[in-house]
């Protein structure tokens, strides 16, 4: 007799309760777990009962602040760990679609400033993830929206859109430890191999990893004008060296339009600023293949 196929029905009833588990159907997950016992008792289990536990001995989230909370709690999980990673994926999509069904409420944050977009992002809700981030951005000015709205654009397939959305984040002034976040492999790579994080948006920008804003001529005035450091010494709120860095970049890759001597002095501001970026700058000036 084939031995392999004693062992079929039992990778069956596994498939299917793993399956019931992703989408998150507890009902017929006991089920499938107590046909699964009768026939092959606790072989091959290992944290599916763990799993079950927890979800049967937990309410209903009464809003999505405890709906966030409960999905943290899972997280802290000991069998968390141990669940397959698309069993792991699925939960989370079934989870955060049945928490946000129905939604009616408008506002970009729950009450305990929860990034509503960020919920949808987990729930594969993506156009409901874009527009709400959207919102969140134009609200507050937190780094994070910034990346996760990449992060929508990187799964809708918009590679421009997706990394100049992490650009901004970075401007708003994301955190290293945050770098984790971004679905991107090759942007979070970049990230992570600059040699100074602070300095990580600027070196980036400069491998053409992420786009450098272009002015246009009915832009610089208003440009300039919001960045007045720039142009006169009678305005003393100067931003950081990382701003300061990026305009006179945007300054530089807009020359087309800005005047030379403008040009040439945002690029002696960079070499003040950072000599070592500076260099690296203007050799990828240099090498640059002209349009």
């Amino acid at each position: 007799m084939n031995q392999l196929a004693l062992f079929q029905p039992a990778h069956l009833l596994l498939a299917q309760l793993h399956s019931c588990l992703a989408r998150m159907e507890i009902p017929q997950a006991i089920s499938c777990l107590k046909e699964y016992e009768q026939c092959w008792g606790d072989i091959g289990l290992n944290w599916e009962f763990d799993f079950l536990r927890f979800w049967t001995g937990c309410g209903t989230p009464a809003d999505l602040d405890q709906g966030w909370s409960l999905w943290q709690s899972l997280q802290r999980e000991g069998f968390w760990p141990k669940v397959p990673l698309s069993v792991r994926l699925g939960v989370q999509t079934s989870y955060f679609q049945t928490l946000l069904l129905g939604r009616d409420d408008t506002r970009s944050r729950t009450p305990g400033g929860r990034s509503v977009g960020y919920l949808y992002l987990l729930a594969g809700h993506l156009s409901s993830a874009l527009e709400t981030l959207s919102k969140e951005v134009e609200e507050f000015g937190d780094p994070l929206p910034h990346l996760y709205r990449g992060n929508v654009y990187f799964l809708l397939g918009d590679a421009p859109a997706a990394r100049a959305s992490y650009r901004d984040s970075l401007l708003a002034g994301l955190q290293e430890a945050d770098f984790r976040e971004i679905v991107d492999d090759e942007v979070r790579e970049a990230l992570r191999e600059a040699e100074d994080p602070a300095w990580a948006i600027i070196e980036a920008c400069i491998q053409r990893l992420f786009p450098v804003t272009r002015l246009s001529s009915d832009s610089m005035d208003a440009f300039l004008e919001a960045n007045r450091w720039f142009t006169t010494s009678d305005d003393r709120k100067f931003p950081g060296p990382i701003h300061q860095f990026y305009a006179c970049l945007v300054l530089s890759e807009s020359r087309k339009v800005v005047p030379e001597d403008v040009v040439l002095k945002a690029r002696l501001h960079m070499r003040f600023l950072s000599g070592r970026l500076h260099r690296r700058y203007m050799d990828s000036v240099e090498t640059k293949p002209k349009a």
